[in-house]
């Protein structure tokens, strides 16, 4: 039968043999089965001690060729981890003092030596410890995987990182060392708030996964996904976090590519459904917009001697601006390329802060201009550009309605001779943008005010960048909103056109023109029926594709003018049916909308390339149409 009891091998120094058997004794009362090596002297223990394998040293201090403090010291030289036990025949605190100095664990005297077997047992115990300790590190350490060690505290103290963790980290062993100055120290702010604020509902979990972002050595930003679980000690106390710890970043990037893609797709579904809104809207909101403008246009001309002339310029200012808004939302759901020509940029500011001026003035809103004139002219579309000063002006106004202090907005422009752009800054003295709002600033639907639609900077965005420029947000926190505008300088053909004084078309005495007015809309046809009729031209009117079909069976007209959608028979059904009755009337024909966002009317008008104007028009388009298809003929 085995002996019962837990193996303990023991080195004894010791030169009494008596001595020596009731040391072993006590132990095996204790619970232990002991095999034991006892040797007197220093070339002895050096001997013994190299095999290795031994649970515990047990020396007397006073030896008569050796001693208890040249054993500590052999004892220290080997390397040996296994407990050191002093036992003495005589009790002196100083001696014991130097012992547990020296390395020793606990000093027991020969006359208590029942202290020795609990003494074993605490000692034995911590000595195990460590030597799992030492056998986890070195399994993790050998682990392909990236691993670590951490203690349970907040922030943790990292009591082991893995080499593979240090090659993807950057940081060397001594630098993880502390723990905190990189789980904590280098993650980033938001992550680390975050992680703190969960730290104590984290650490009561068995298992643990968490995902954070931190900077390595050389700065680089760097997502990793860490999984832990406790370690318990015999006694069933928390003890250390293990934990393998993966480098994401790669998969973060392509879920954050992933999230940008479906809010671009949001974004786009939201433009779709503007776009077929705007649609529905336009043709109703152009036609009345059209005969204000027609109807205002011909009263101007009758006041042409009157000291009304100005209101009634004003009148039709107003109603050309109403319909460039228009156009500007159309534009930015349908990406319409904008009409280039040289402009002024001083011109273009000044016309915006005319719109606005009233609004400033109420406010108490002062404006700074810093403009040069001598800056060469830009590549735009004046109105559209016009548009996009005035949506930062409104937002200006808006932000500075609120506030107690200044209320100041300041243009300036300069000219980049190296990249040959004009650069123009709008900056108010408002309380300035959010650090939460700079993200999404330029995205449709989002907006900083609470009564905004949300589309202004995105139209601004659209306009500039369709004209080859660009508009940054370049504000300083808590100094009001400061927008950077960059666009190209106009192209020697464009200054020559702009050079060449503008063709004011005037009411034209042709020969008798005939000319057929189709048009759903009665105060829209009428409108057109009397302009032209009061430049001598002969007109007829009809309601519908289905009408016109019957008055061209009766007439050959110089002109069709027509609407593109109306009922029964609509503007590109009339238009093929006539072609293919009276091939020679295919350019004939001049189509009127306010439907310029449909993808049918648009395909029609690209497909035939037919001549056409977008509602609102003025006289001055009408004519000049007329007199292309008049000189034509």
């Amino acid at each position: 039968m085995p002996d019962a009891g837990i193996p303990l091998r023991v080195l004894l120094v010791e030169d009494d043999e008596n001595d020596a058997q009731l040391l072993l004794r006590e132990l095996e009362r204790g619970g232990y089965r002991v095999s034991a090596e006892r040797v007197e002297t220093e070339p002895e223990m050096v001997r013994a001690l190299e095999p290795g394998g031994w649970h515990a040293i047990v020396a007397d201090w006073v030896l008569p060729a050796f001693s208890g403090q040249a054993a500590l010291r052999v004892y220290g030289e080997s390397g040996c981890d296994a407990p050191f036990f002093v036992v003495s025949g005589r009790l002196d605190e100083e001696l014991a003092v130097e012992a547990l100095r020296a390395g020793a664990k606990d000093f027991v005297t020969k006359g208590k030596l029942a202290r020795l077997v609990p003494a074993f047992a605490r000692e034995l115990r911590a000595a195990e410890e460590r030597r799992r300790e030492r056998a986890l590190l070195r399994l993790i350490e050998q682990a392909p995987v990236a691993t670590y060690l951490v203690t349970e505290d907040i922030p943790p103290q990292a009591i082991f990182t893995s080499p593979q963790f240090r090659r993807m980290s950057g940081f060397t062993r001594e630098e993880l060392a502390a723990g905190a100055d990189f789980f904590w120290g280098q993650m980033l702010p938001e992550d680390r708030e975050q992680l703190a604020a969960r730290a104590v509902s984290l650490l009561e979990r068995e298992n643990v996964t968490v995902e954070f972002r931190t900077r390595r050595k050389d700065g680089s930003i760097v997502w990793w996904r860490c999984e832990s679980r406790r370690i318990w000690d015999d006694a069933g106390h928390r003890f250390l976090r293990v934990g393998v710890i993966a480098d994401v970043t790669e998969r973060q990037q392509a879920v954050e590519e992933l999230r940008v893609q479906r809010e671009a797709l949001r974004q786009s579904e939201k433009l779709t459904t503007m776009g077929k809104l705007l649609a529905s809207v336009a043709h109703e909101l152009n036609n009345p917009l059209a005969v204000a403008l027609g109807q205002a246009s011909l009263l101007q001309r009758e006041l042409r001697e009157s000291p009304s002339v100005r209101r009634a310029g004003k009148v039709v200012e107003a109603i050309e601006r109403a319909g460039r808004i228009v156009q500007s939302f159309l534009s930015l759901a349908r990406k319409q390329p904008p009409s280039l020509r040289a402009v002024s940029v001083r011109e273009l500011v000044e016309g915006a802060l005319e719109l606005v001026a009233n609004a400033f003035v109420l406010a108490e809103i002062d404006v700074d201009l810093a403009l040069a004139d001598d800056f060469p002219k830009v590549s735009g579309d004046p109105h559209q550009l016009q548009q996009a000063l005035l949506s930062l002006l409104t937002n200006a106004h808006r932000a500075l309605q609120g506030g107690s202090g200044p209320r100041r907005v300041r243009l300036a422009s300069s000219y980049d001779g190296a990249l040959d752009q004009v650069v123009l800054l709008v900056e108010d003295s408002g309380p300035g943008i959010s650090a939460a709002a700079r993200s999404t600033l330029f995205e449709p639907f989002s907006s900083t005010q609470p009564e905004g639609t949300g589309l202004g900077l995105s139209i601004c965005r659209g306009i500039l960048e369709s004209h080859g420029g660009r508009i940054e947000e370049v504000s300083t926190p808590g100094q009001g909103a400061r927008f950077r505008l960059t666009l190209p300088v106009a192209q020697p053909d464009l200054l020559a056109e702009a050079g060449q004084a503008p063709v004011e078309v005037a009411a034209e005495r042709h020969r008798a023109l005939t000319v057929l007015v189709v048009d759903d809309e009665p105060e829209i046809a009428e409108m057109l029926a009397e302009v032209l009729r009061d430049d001598g031209t002969r007109v007829d009117v009809a309601r519908n594709g289905k009408e016109a079909l019957g008055c061209m069976e009766q007439v050959a007209y110089d002109l069709v003018l027509a609407d593109v959608r109306m009922p029964r028979l609509d503007g590109p059904g009339l238009y093929a049916e006539a072609v293919r009755r009276w091939p020679e009337c295919e350019d004939r024909f001049v189509f009127i909308t306010g439907d310029g966002l449909s993808p049918e009317s648009r395909e029609f008008l690209e497909r035939t390339n037919v001549r056409h104007l977008f509602k609102p028009f003025s006289l001055a388009e009408l004519r000049r149409a007329v007199s292309e298809i008049s000189r034509a003929s």
